[in-house]
């Protein structure tokens, strides 16, 4: 029996169809990255739980808009759980403090996937085999960074965009969202900051570091430790730029950059510092991350 006819009983055709370009190749491997994820029931534990304070606000909303409940109890509940669903001079409101409070469960999911999706990556060889394929240094890293930003937009913006949808439905007018369409593009703008950033950082440690348990703690390290150290320098030298060194305050700063609430010209200028910072951070990130790529063998 000839080779040909082994190749033709064994189904190997020529490819007769068109050719998609080869940036398709970062939408195939996003979703690859991410069914390995979703077939993870620690996944979906670290996502439901993350989701929990999304329903307490979808809650609220409800509470404020569909209930008649007296104008100062409305008032009073909106305090207490921190959520404004419009921006006032000064304060934040509700949908930043939301993206913003996710910021925990985010970094425990983040060290999670990191690992997964990338450090095993690293770890089993499988970098020269996507290159061996076909898929260029870029096609890698996109795909992997926008896998990880679509798990933080996940407990981050998409929840965001669903409280604004929501507050404007249940409002006696749907008037609420034409007359506060900044907000949904500043929901945007953060959203994609949070996750962009977050993204990269957590790609970048992953690579180098490869297993979970390194990952973990220097993952969570990189926020707790130059929290408590900006913190005891503040207080030292009474300079709250020093402040600027947390980087959850940085990305704190980034949301009132984008919703454009300041109560001083102080807290401007701060954040400008913090995006700033974070644009640097971010492009050593993914100079960092790009290079382990390149070097994988």
């Amino acid at each position: 029996m000839g080779f040909s006819m082994l190749v033709d009983r064994a189904l190997y055709h020529g490819w007769e169809g068109r050719l998609r370009p080869r940036i398709w190749t970062v939408v195939t491997l996003t979703k690859v990255s991410l069914a390995q994820l979703w077939r993870r029931k620690s996944f979906w534990f670290l996502l439901a739980l993350g989701l929990l304070n999304f329903v307490m606000y979808f809650s609220i909303i409800y509470a404020v808009t569909q209930l008649e409940l007296p104008s100062r109890a409305q008032d009073n509940l909106m305090s207490r759980f921190g959520f404004r669903p419009d921006a006032e001079s000064g304060h934040e409101n509700g949908y930043v403090s939301f993206m913003t409070g996710q910021g925990q469960i985010v970094t425990l999911l983040l060290a999670f996937a990191g690992s997964l999706l990338v450090g095993s990556d690293f770890r089993l060889g499988l970098i020269p085999f996507y290159r061996s394929r076909g898929l260029r240094v870029r096609h890698i890293v996109w795909g992997k960074l926008i896998a990880m930003s679509t798990i933080v937009a996940a407990l981050t913006l998409f929840p965001a965009i669903l409280l604004f949808v929501e507050y404007g439905l249940f409002s006696a007018s749907h008037d609420y969202w034409w007359e506060n369409w900044r907000i949904l593009v500043s929901i945007v703008l953060y959203g994609t900051i949070l996750s962009g950033t977050l993204a990269v950082g957590i790609s970048a440690i992953s690579a180098y570091l490869q297993k979970m348990a390194p990952i973990a703690i220097t993952w969570i390290s990189l926020f707790v430790v130059p929290r408590i150290g900006a913190t005891q320098m503040s207080r030292a030298t009474d300079n709250r730029m020093w402040l600027l060194l947390d980087p959850w305050r940085d990305i704190r700063y980034a949301g009132r950059w984008a919703f454009q609430t300041y109560s001083s010209e102080r807290q401007e200028m701060q954040a400008g510092w913090a995006i700033l910072i974070l644009s640097v951070l971010t492009l050593l990130g993914l100079w960092a991350f790009r290079r382990k790529v390149r070097s994988a063998q």
